[in-house]
């Protein structure tokens, strides 16, 4: 259906313009961030509910919100397709919205019209009440008609609860968005069984890197040319050239020796040495690293030295297809400082977006829905994550080196060239 655009001026402050309308329709109420999960738990009956990107998790608080504004998101996403199920204005993909927003200040969202005005504007309410659509009567909202409510509730929206198993699945949505997790996680996997199952058909990676990267090309991932070590310009995956971007940023000298503190040398000793693995498995240093390319995905595996880590992408054309999962977990020093790595790892991603689990040295990472050009920035920062945050585990000794080594990635300082003045390093160097 196409909306002529209004012409009329109207007598009111416009804070924004833009984005894309998921649901049409006006409403307004007070500004209320969602910046992170927890957020819901006190959402205000009667919100606009405002939030960095689009999230099913959003479903909880749906039936009380006034409207929604994402700057990240796309209309046939989960949540949007959620907001037209409750009759909600919805506009996504408003980049740069929430940061002409204050918390509490009463705002008017005109979603047909991708705008937001300063106040309640009567004059966009009232023509929204003439045109608005007996919505509720002709779809019903979930839950209102016995039918609806085994069909459009969801109530599986958290995957990382321990609740999140099949028995607890209520309803079509629950299993759709049950199936849907999993079969991420399957693809996660892919690259590990892969990787050994057909280690026969790689293909060596050329340039010189911290680990030998092998490629298995399942399909427009490389150039078809040679069976010899593979040269960057032979690389055709879109995902991979974003990622591989970072891994051979010449700024990056991973190649010559870095800050090492004393006590972090003690504790890779007394954490690798004397404390061996619990499992009983030998540690494999030099250990091949298996990527699979396609034209638009992207899985790589690497087990280097005492940790792991390991990507899994999309990238190309259609937003919604996109996302980056990646998981980090190990490393050689004592359990603290293993977690305080995980944890510069974690502030790094987080504050590019990515929704985050981290426990101990664990890091799980995962963001969805950007375009293509967001979701290649971030590809190339992982790229130069991976190689920034090896050993990174021997320099980290608390929190302060760990803020301090955030503000060191994000300033392009990656070989640590000026090191924080001794009342912050604390004796680390």
């Amino acid at each position: 259906i196409e909306i002529r655009e209004e012409k009329q001026h109207l007598d009111a402050h416009l804070l924004y313009s833009g984005g894309e309308t998921a649901r049409p329709g006006a409403a307004s109420g007070p500004v209320y961030f969602v910046l992170r999960e927890s957020d819901l738990d006190g959402f205000p009956p009667g919100a606009v509910l405002c939030a960095p990107k689009s999230s099913p998790v959003f479903g909880c608080v749906l039936d009380q919100a006034a409207a929604v504004l994402t700057e990240v998101g796309g209309v046939t996403g989960h949540m949007a397709s959620l907001a037209r199920e409750y009759c909600l204005p919805a506009i996504v993909g408003a980049e740069g919205v929430l940061s002409r927003l204050t918390a509490g200040d009463i705002i008017t969202v005109d979603a047909t019209f991708k705008r937001v005005f300063l106040g309640r504007v009567e004059e966009v309410l009232k023509k929204e009440a003439a045109q608005r659509p007996t919505c509720a009567a002709s779809l019903g909202r979930p839950g209102r008609h016995p039918i609806l409510g085994l069909i459009a509730n969801l109530t599986l929206t958290n995957p990382r609860h321990p609740d999140f198993r099949p028995e607890n699945c209520r309803t079509f949505h629950d299993i759709i968005r049950f199936v849907h997790e999993k079969s991420f996680k399957e693809m996660f996997r892919l690259g590990d069984r892969l990787g050994h199952a057909a280690e026969s058909e790689a293909r060596r990676f050329g340039p010189s890197l911290p680990f030998e990267l092998w490629i298995i090309d399942i399909g427009g991932g490389l150039t078809p040319q040679g069976n010899g070590p593979v040269a960057p310009d032979q690389v055709r995956s879109l995902p991979a050239r974003y990622f591989l971007e970072g891994l051979l940023d010449e700024r990056i000298h991973w190649n010559q020796p870095r800050p090492v503190s004393l006590r972090g040398l003690v504790s890779v000793f007394s954490g690798a040495v004397l404390h061996p693995d619990a499992e009983g498995q030998e540690r494999e240093f030099g250990r091949k690293a298996y990527a699979i390319f396609s034209s638009e995905y992207m899985n790589f595996n690497s087990r280097v030295g005492y940790h792991f880590a390991a990507l899994d992408s999309v990238c190309g054309p259609v937003q919604n297809d996109n996302y980056i999962s990646f998981r980090f977990q190990g490393g050689a020093a004592a359990a603290e400082r293993r977690a305080l790595r995980a944890e510069l790892i974690s502030t790094l991603l987080a504050r590019q977006g990515f929704d985050i689990n981290h426990r101990g040295d664990m890091v799980h990472a995962f963001v969805k829905k950007y375009d293509q050009k967001e979701i290649g920035r971030r590809l190339a920062d992982l790229g130069r994550l991976t190689l920034f945050t090896r050993q990174m585990d021997m320099l980290t000794h608390d929190r302060r080196m760990v803020a301090w080594l955030v503000q060191a990635f994000e300033s392009g300082n990656y070989n640590l060239e000026t090191m924080p003045p001794p009342k912050t390093a604390q004796g680390a160097l």
